[in-house]
C-alpha cells in the first residue's frame, strides 16, 4: 500500500467508520487527550457542523493511520481546521513533524495555505519546530495547575497577596450571612440540571450581552448537556459550585481523562462580584482535586490574564499554525496581503514608548530588568550591556534602549542600535560577534499587536528606514515570536535565517565522574596521557577569579590570545573589559595553562546562575603536543560541575568539530531581517533576498549568500 495524505468529506456531520481510528491515534499517541477523543469530536461535528468538512488521513505503508486532521475549506485558496468556539484544542492529531511539508499538497487545488489552529506544544510535535514553508502565531497563553505534592505545598507557594485576598473574600461573604458552600456533582443524571443551572448563571452576566452565553445558542446547551452526562456515566466529569447563603455564585465544568482535567466553562453571577464568587471557588475546586485526584494536573486552555496566572503552576502558548503549499504560494499570499492593505501608519494603543540614548539613564525599573534577566542569560544582563556600550559602543549615537509602558508598569525593553549602512538606515539588535543570544525583554503576556507602538515610533525616529536585522535569537522564544508576529501585523516583511549551531551539555546526575565517564575513549585517553607528560614537563592548570587576581596575569592572556589568532581585536578593551567586571561579581573563571613561566594555553568561562558559558579559547600552537586546551577544559569543566555546581555548560557560537567531543547536545540560534516593502529601498532589497532565497532552494549551494545571513555588525 502506498502510503500518504487522503482526504474524506464527512458529509453526514461525523466521523462514521473512521471514529474508531481516530479513538486508537489518540491513545496511542496523544495520551487519550480529553479534547481529542472520538466522542468529543462526535459531538462538535453533530451539533457544529455543516456536512463541508473533510478528515485528512496520512497512512503509512502498511495502511496504519500516522496522523488524522479536520479540516474545512475557507474559501478555494485558504483551508483552515474546523474549529468551532467550543473546541479549546484543535481537533489535529500528528504523530511525525516532517508530514506536515506534503499536507497543503494534498488539498484540492488551487489551495495554497492551510491554518491548523489552537495548537498546544505540550500535545504532539505540531508546533515544537519550524515545518517548511511554514508560520506560526502564538494565539492564547495557557495555564495548567500539577496537583503534585499535596495542596498546602501548593498555597503556600502563591503570593501573599493571593492568599490574604481569598481569605478576606470568604470572610466577607461569611460576615455578611453568606457562607460560602462548595458542591460537587458526579452522576450522569445529574449533570443536564447542573449545565441548565450554568447556563442560567452565564445569561445574566456579559456573555449574554455578546449572544456567546451558553444557553444562548441551542446546540450548544445540547453539545454540553450530552457532554458531561456521557462522560459522567464513566466517572470522568465533575460540575463544581459554588453557593453563597442559598444563591448559586460560580459553577465550572470539567471532565478529565488519563491523569488530565480539562476545565471547560466556568461563571459566576455578577451582582455578586464583591465576593469574587469565581476565585473562591477556583480555591475549592483546586483543593477538593489536590485530596481526590493526587498527581493529576488541571488544564484551563484560556487566554490567562496575569491575576489568572497567579494561580498556575505552568504556561505554555497555544499557537495556530499556517502552512503553504509551496514558499511560492507563501510569497504570493503574504504579498498580496500586504499590497492590499498598504502601509500601517497609526495603530491605536494604550501603550506608550520611550526612548533612552545611555545605559546609565535607564529608570530603576529598566535596570531592574536587566539585572533579573541576568539569572536568565549572562548577556541579557546588566554586566553585559553595561561592557558592550562602554568598549564597543561608547561614542556611537545609534545606541537605544527602547522601552514600552502601560501606564507605569514596563511591558518591554528593546536593547538597538541604529546604524546607516550603504543601502540606508537599519535597526539592528544592539550586539557584537561575541553575542551568542539576543533577546529583547519582554512582559510574557506581550502580545504581537501591542509591539506595533514601538516599530511606529522607529520608523518615525529614523527616516527612510527600510530593514532590521535581530540576531542571534533563540527561536522557539517568546520574544522572538512575538517580534515575527509584530513585524508581519505592521506589514513589513520578515525573513527567518539561520545565525549558528549552539552546542551545550547538562550535569548530569551523578555530576563530573558520570559526564567524565560518557566522554568517548579517545578523548579520556588524550586527557589521561597529555596530563601525565604536561605535569612530568612542570606544566600546571590555574583558575583565575579575582581582580586581584585577574590584573597581573591579563597580559599573559592577552599575549597567548594575539599569538593564536594572529589578528588585532577590533574592539580591543572588550574582552578585558568583560573579564574584568566579571570577576568583580565573582562570576569569572579564566583557565591558565602554564609551562614554566609560560602561558601556553588560556580560556575564558563565565559562570552565573548555574550556567557555564565559554567564550574565548586560545593556545600556542608551538605547544599543541601537550594539548593544553583540551588539559584546561577538563579542568574547568570539573570545577564547573563539582565546585559551582552549575546545571548547564554552553560552548555559545559555532558547529566546530571539537565541541560534540565535550557537548551532548545542539540547538539553533537564528535571527530575523525585515524590510518595509512600501520604501524604495525596503522593497528592492526584499526583492533581491526572495530572489536569492528561492534560487538557492533550486541551485543549492551555488548561489551567493542572502542579505540575512551576512553580519551587519
Amino acid at each position: 500500500m502506498r502510503g500518504g495524505w487522503r482526504l474524506h468529506r464527512l458529509g453526514d456531520r461525523s466521523l462514521g467508520t473512521f471514529s474508531q481510528e481516530w479513538a486508537e491515534l489518540n491513545c496511542r499517541s496523544f495520551g487519550d487527550h480529553p479534547l481529542l477523543t472520538a466522542s468529543f469530536i462526535e459531538g462538535l461535528l453533530r451539533h457544529f457542523g455543516s456536512g463541508r468538512e473533510h478528515l485528512a488521513i496520512y497512512r503509512d505503508t502498511n495502511g496504519v493511520a500516522l496522523a488524522m486532521c479536520l479540516l474545512l475549506a475557507q474559501s478555494r485558496l485558504i483551508w483552515t481546521s474546523f474549529q468551532p468556539s467550543q473546541a479549546q484544542l484543535g481537533p489535529t492529531m500528528i504523530t511525525d513533524h516532517g508530514l506536515l511539508d506534503s499536507l497543503p499538497r494534498a488539498l484540492p487545488w488551487p489551495a495554497l495555505q492551510l491554518d491548523l489552529m489552537c495548537n498546544d506544544p505540550a500535545v504532539g510535535p505540531l508546533v515544537r519546530d519550524a515545518a517548511p514553508h511554514s508560520l506560526r502565531l502564538n494565539h492564547a497563553l495557557t495555564m495548567d495547575i500539577r496537583l503534585d505534592g499535596g495542596f498546602e505545598p501548593y498555597w503556600l507557594a502563591r503570593s501573599k497577596k493571593l492568599r490574604s485576598n481569598i481569605q478576606r473574600y470568604g470572610q466577607r461573604a461569611s460576615a455578611d450571612g453568606l457562607p460560602p458552600q462548595l458542591r460537587c456533582y458526579t452522576a450522569a443524571n445529574e449533570m443536564p440540571a447542573a449545565v441548565s443551572r450554568y447556563a442560567e448563571l452565564e445569561g445574566r452576566g456579559w456573555k449574554a450581552k455578546l449572544g456567546t452565553a451558553l444557553g444562548s445558542v441551542p446546540e450548544q446547551l445540547a453539545f454540553f448537556q450530552e457532554l458531561l452526562a456521557r462522560e459522567a456515566a464513566a466517572g470522568r466529569a465533575m460540575v463544581f459550585e459554588l453557593w453563597l447563603g442559598e444563591q448559586l455564585a460560580a459553577s465550572r465544568l470539567l471532565i478529565e481523562r488519563a491523569g488530565t482535567f480539562v476545565a471547560l466553562k466556568t461563571g459566576y453571577d455578577e451582582s455578586l462580584s464583591k465576593y469574587a464568587p469565581g476565585r473562591l471557588l477556583l480555591k475549592g475546586v483546586i483543593e477538593s482535586l489536590f485530596a481526590s485526584h493526587p498527581r493529576h494536573r488541571i488544564e484551563f486552555y484560556t487566554d490567562a490574564t496575569q491575576d489568572q496566572l497567579a494561580w498556575a503552576t505552568g504556561q505554555r502558548w497555544i499557537q495556530h499554525l499556517s502552512l503553504y503549499r509551496s514558499g511560492l504560494a507563501a510569497g504570493l499570499l503574504n504579498c498580496a496581503r500586504v499590497l492590499i492593505k498598504g502601509p500601517l501608519r497609526a495603530h491605536d494603543s494604550k501603550l506608550q514608548v520611550q526612548t533612552v540614548a545611555h545605559l546609565e539613564d535607564l529608570p530603576a525599573d529598566a535596570q531592574q530588568w536587566l539585572e533579573h534577566a541576568e539569572a536568565r542569560n549572562f548577556e541579557l544582563g546588566l554586566t553585559w550591556f553595561r561592557n558592550l556600550t562602554s568598549t564597543v559602543y561608547a561614542n556611537d549615537p545609534g545606541v537605544r534602549f527602547v522601552l514600552l509602558r502601560e501606564g507605569e508598569q514596563l511591558r518591554a525593553l528593546f536593547p538597538l542600535l541604529l546604524q546607516r549602512r550603504g543601502t540606508g538606515p537599519q535597526v539592528s539588535s544592539l550586539a557584537n560577534f561575541y553575542t551568542a543570544l539576543y533577546e529583547p525583554l519582554m512582559d510574557p503576556l506581550l502580545k504581537p499587536d501591542d509591539l506595533l507602538p514601538v516599530l511606529l515610533l522607529l520608523k518615525q525616529e529614523v527616516p527612510k528606514l527600510s530593514r532590521f536585522w535581530l540576531a542571534p535569537m533563540a527561536p522557539e522564544s517568546h520574544a522572538y515570536q512575538t517580534l515575527l508576529q509584530a513585524f508581519r501585523l505592521a506589514r513589513w516583511w520578515p525573513f527567518e535565517f539561520f545565525a549558528f549551531g549552539n552546542w551545550f551539555t547538562r550535569t548530569p546526575a551523578g555530576g563530573w565522574p558520570d559526564y567524565q565517564a560518557t566522554r568517548q575513549g579517545d578523548l579520556r585517553g588524550i586527557l589521561k596521557r597529555k596530563g601525565i607528560r604536561f605535569a612530568r614537563e612542570g606544566g600546571r592548570l590555574e583558575i583565575v577569579r579575582t581582580s586581584e587576581a585577574l590584573a597581573p596575569v591579563l597580559d599573559k592572556f592577552l599575549s597567548v590570545y594575539a599569538a593564536r589568532w594572529k589578528r588585532n581585536e577590533p574592539f580591543p578593551d572588550f574582552l578585558p573589559g568583560l573579564m574584568q567586571s566579571c570577576a568583580q561579581r565573582g562570576s569569572l573563571r579564566l583557565g591558565l595553562a602554564w609551562l614554566g613561566d609560560r602561558v601556553v594555553a588560556a580560556q575564558i568561562w563565565i559562570v552565573s546562575d548555574g550556567r557555564a558559558e565559554i567564550y574565548k579559547l586560545a593556545y600556542d600552537e608551538r605547544f599543541g603536543d601537550f594539548s593544553p586546551g583540551s588539559l584546561l577544559t577538563a579542568k574547568l569543566m570539573q570545577e564547573a560541575m563539582e565546585q559551582d555546581g552549575v546545571a548547564e555548560v554552553d560552548y555559545l557560537i559555532g558547529d566546530d568539530a571539537y565541541k560534540e567531543s565535550w557537548m551532548d547536545a545542539r540547538r539553533q540560534r537564528w535571527g530575523i531581517l525585515a524590510f518595509d516593502p512600501f520604501t524604495l529601498v525596503g522593497a528592492c532589497l526584499l526583492a533581491i533576498e526572495g530572489t536569492v532565497r528561492g534560487a538557492k532552494r533550486l541551485l543549492p549551494g551555488r548561489m551567493p549568500t542572502t542579505l540575512a545571513e551576512k553580519d551587519p555588525v
